[in-house]
């Protein structure tokens, strides 16, 4: 371990490595066991995205997160791995959860994997955290558009404000532009075999094929024994 980048304030005074806590401080609000799932690193080297695994904000039946849909995405220059900056803060929308089966809930949803497409447009695998669900979708985000809310006032606050379902972005002062999001593959409806809930592994092979890949928890987690598996899938449409 060479190097942990923390939120502002998270200085972990007691590890034994080198700490440097320059991330934005808002994301200490991220849900437990919910923070970055997935770095996707442009083709130079130079670029980093990594996204939110679900909204911040508490869960909790009264909280005015609980059916929050809106994700942070950060984008760092990693010229200098020891010396990473951050360059951009974004957010996108997840998508409804009347686009899955019902019985599911916006907070059932994850980002659990990244990939880096082409300069400010990256490909997540979005999923519902159900056993049984085997839902997932490729969505393909564009960030060209988007606000870069770094400075934006309402960025920072604690307690949130970009997360509360009823917050319209459009009408923030200054306005707030989300990264726009086109589903490339909705696994439950187009590959109805592929049925394990826990897809969090994606690679892009070439414009238009991507493997994804399942977590099989030890083979000790939500269902003892299961396999490792990877799927590859030739897409209708091409990602560039």
């Amino acid at each position: 371990m060479l190097r942990r980048y923390t939120p502002g304030g998270k200085t972990l005074p007691t590890a034994n490595y080198t700490v440097s806590d320059r991330l934005p401080p808002v994301l200490k609000q991220r849900r437990a066991n919910r923070g970055f799932e997935g770095i996707a690193v442009s083709d130079d080297g130079r670029t980093a995205y990594t996204v939110m695994q679900s909204p911040m904000g508490s869960t909790s039946a009264s909280s005015p997160y609980r059916n929050s849909s809106l994700v942070r995405i950060l984008r760092m220059d990693i010229s200098d791995p020891l010396d990473l900056q951050v360059t951009g803060q974004f957010v996108v929308y997840m998508s409804p959860v009347s686009a899955y089966p019902a019985g599911n809930f916006p907070r059932d949803m994850k980002i659990s994997a990244t990939s880096w497409v082409s300069p400010d447009r990256l490909l997540f695998l979005e999923r519902i955290d159900k056993p049984g669900s085997g839902c997932a979708k490729l969505i393909l985000v564009d960030l060209t558009n988007a606000t870069d809310i770094t400075t934006h006032p309402d960025a920072a606050t604690v307690p949130l404000v970009l997360e509360k379902v009823a917050t319209d972005l459009p009408l923030l002062v200054p306005p707030i532009t989300p990264a726009t999001s086109e589903v490339m593959l909705d696994v439950n409806v187009e590959l109805p075999t592929i049925t394990d809930f826990k897809l969090e592994g994606l690679s892009i092979l070439d414009a238009n094929t991507v493997s994804i890949s399942n977590d099989n928890d030890f083979g000790i987690g939500d269902a003892p024994g299961r396999s490792s598996k990877v799927w590859t899938i030739r897409l209708s449409r091409q990602l560039r």
